[in-house]
């Protein structure tokens, strides 16, 4: 089991580090996260999210895509998803 002190040290070191526009390492400490507990929804939204803020549209589809899949029914992965379609398209 994965201690969830670790966990939520790379969920906060991200939602820092984008905040701050540190985009790869939000992206680092996102898929650290993301190793610790794969099937999370929302580690994969945030995942995502520092994606698109990197120019990764296809790589934050995908996490959109699986958070979507992973979460009990709710609209946020499919915001997410939409907003990452729609800047792919222009």
């Amino acid at each position: 089991m994965v201690p969830a002190v670790e966990y939520k040290n790379y969920l906060d070191a991200g939602q820092e580090a984008l905040k701050n526009k540190e985009i790869e390492k939000a992206v680092a400490a996102f898929e650290k996260a993301k190793d610790l507990k794969p099937g999370y929804g929302q580690t994969l939204i945030m995942l995502g999210d520092a994606l698109t803020e990197k120019g990764d549209v296809d790589g934050a589809i995908r996490y959109f895509q699986q958070a979507s899949r992973r979460t009990r029914p709710t609209w946020r992965p499919y915001t997410f998803l939409g907003a990452a379609l729609i800047r792919k398209k222009d």
